[in-house]
C-alpha cells in the first residue's frame, strides 16, 4: 500500500524518528481483494493507513517524595512539584475513497470527508497536514483534530508541527526557488520565508540553511547558531552533530564545537546522543563516543545501527546481533539483516526472509517475509511477501482479507 503523499519543496528531517506512542488497540487496516477494510470497524476504501495518536501534554501537582518514598514536609505541608504526562486524547487514520484522501476516528465515523488530493498522518500535536493539487503546483495547509484547517491552502511545501510550529514554503515563481518559513498553530506566519531549507523544530531550536551552508534559529527567529556548517542534524540531549571540512564532530547550543570535526561520514542518518553516548566512524569502524569524546564502545563495528529500546543492530564478520549500550553482546552475531527494536521486537533476516526476535534472542515470528516495510508500531507491522503488503500483529498474526 503506497501513500499518494507530496511533502513539497521543504526538507523534513521529522524522520520518521523512532515512535513512543505505545501499543494501542486499534481497528488493523486489511486488504480485502482491491479494496482495503478494517477489523472491527469495517469499512470498504481504496488505501487505509494505521491509526497515528494526538497527544495532550498534562502537568499537575504531586507530593515530592525523598530517596525512602516518604512524602518531604514542608512547614508541616507537603512539598508539591510538577509531574508531566502525555495523555492519549484520540487517534485518527487517513483513508482513500474515490481517489481522495480523508481521515476516520476509531470508531470509523469521518473526522474529515475523502476531500483530498495527498495528506500526511496527525502529529501527536493534533495537527495534519492536507493538500490539493492545482493546476500548477500543490497546495497544502493544516487541520486540527476537529478537522478545521488553520488558514487557507497556500503552501507549497510543509513540515511538521513540532514544539508548536511547522515549516511551511511557497513557490517565487520571479527566482524559481521556495524559501521556508515557520507558521504557529494558528496559521500565522511568525518567522519569514527566507530560508533555502529547514529542519522542523525540536528542543526549541530550528535548524536552517543559507546558501547551502546550516545554523540554528530559536522560535522568535533568532538566530542562535550563524549559518557556518556543511550538514547539521537535531539536538539531542543539548548537542548536535555537524558536518565541517568532510569530518563530523559535535556543538552545543552557542554553536562552540564540543566534539572536535575528527569523525568520518557514513553516508546515513545517525550518530545522535542518547543516554550520554553518540555513535560516530572512524577509520572505517563504528563505535559511540561520550560527551567527553572518551570512547565507550570500541570502534570495531563496520556497521551499526543507533541505540533504540536499549539495543543497537550491529555486524560482526558479516554477521549482525545487538549489544547493550555498555557494549556487552546481548544476542549474538547470527543474522544476515537487523534493524531496531519498536515495542520490544527487532526484525532479523536468515536464509534471506525477515522475522521477529525479542530481546533475548528468541525469534518470536518466523523469518518467511521478503521485506519488512515498518516496524512495530501501535502493535503491528507492516510485512511483503512477493510484492503483496499487509499487517501483522506481535503475536505473527497475519491480518490478510479472505
Amino acid at each position: 500500500m503506497k501513500r499518494n503523499i507530496l511533502i513539497g519543496f521543504c526538507l523534513v528531517l521529522g524522520l520518521i524518528l523512532p515512535s513512543t506512542a505505545l501499543p494501542q488497540n486499534d481497528p488493523i487496516p486489511l486488504q480485502k481483494g482491491d479494496y482495503w477494510t478494517y477489523t472491527k470497524i469495517g469499512g470498504k476504501y481504496e488505501a487505509a493507513e494505521v491509526f497515528h495518536p494526538v497527544i495532550e501534554v498534562k502537568t499537575v501537582k504531586v507530593p515530592a517524595l525523598n530517596s525512602e518514598g516518604k512524602v518531604i514536609k514542608v512547614n508541616g505541608k507537603d512539598k508539591m512539584i510538577d509531574s508531566v504526562f502525555n495523555k492519549e486524547v484520540a487517534a485518527f487514520a487517513s483513508v482513500m475513497k474515490e481517489g481522495k484522501w480523508g481521515f476516520i476516528k476509531q470508531d470509523g465515523s469521518f473526522l474529515v470527508p475523502p476531500k483530498y488530493d495527498f495528506v500526511k498522518d496527525f502529529s501527536p500535536e493534533g495537527y495534519a497536514a492536507v493538500g490539493n493539487q492545482t493546476d500548477f503546483f500543490p497546495l497544502w495547509t493544516f487541520i486540527d483534530a476537529s478537522g478545521k484547517e488553520i488558514a487557507p491552502p497556500t503552501y507549497h511545501g510543509v513540515g511538521d508541527f513540532k514544539n508548536g510550529m511547522a515549516t511551511v514554503s511557497i513557490i517565487d515563481t520571479s527566482t524559481n526557488t521556495a524559501p521556508n518559513g515557520f507558521i504557529d498553530k494558528s496559521g500565522k506566519l511568525v518567522i519569514p520565508y527566507k530560508y533555502d531549507n529547514v529542519h522542523d523544530f525540536n528542543s526549541g531550536i530550528a535548524a536552517i540553511s543559507v546558501r547551502n551552508k546550516w545554523g540554528f534559529i530559536d522560535k522568535k527567529g533568532t538566530v542562535i547558531i550563524q549559518p557556518q556548517f556543511d550538514k547539521v542534524y537535531d539536538f539531542n540531549e543539548g548537542l548536535a552533530k555537524a558536518y565541517q571540512n568532510n569530518k563530523w564532530g559535535f556543538i552545543d547550543r552557542s554553536g562552540r564545537t564540543v566534539i572536535p570535526f575528527n569523525y568520518q561520514d557514513p553516508g546515513t542518518t545517525y550518530g545522535s546522543f542518547q543516554n550520554g553516548i553518540a555513535r560516530v566512524r572512524l577509520n572505517n569502524r563504528e563505535g559511540w563516543i561520550d560527551r567527553g569524546n572518551v570512547i565507550r564502545i570500541p570502534f570495531k563495528y563496520p556497521k551499526a545501527g543507533d541505540f533504540s529500546e536499549s539495543f543497537a543492530a550491529v555486524q560482526n564478520a558479516g554477521k549482525w546481533g545487538f549489544i547493550n549500550q555498555k557494549g556487552r553482546v546481548m544476542i549474538n552475531f547470527q543474522f544476515s539483516g537487523a534493524g531496531e527494536f519498536k515495542e520490544g521486537l527487532a526484525p532479523v533476516r536468515v536464509q534471506g526472509k525477515w522475522g521477529f526476535v525479542n530481546k533475548t534472542g528468541k525469534i518470536v515470528i518466523p523469518p518467511k517475509y521478503t521485506n519488512v516495510e515498518r516496524g512495530f508500531y501501535r502493535g503491528i507491522a507492516l510485512v511483503e511477501v512477493a510484492g503483496s503488503t499487509f499487517y501483522i500483529d506481535r503475536s505473527g498474526k497475519e491480518y490478510k482479507g479472505s
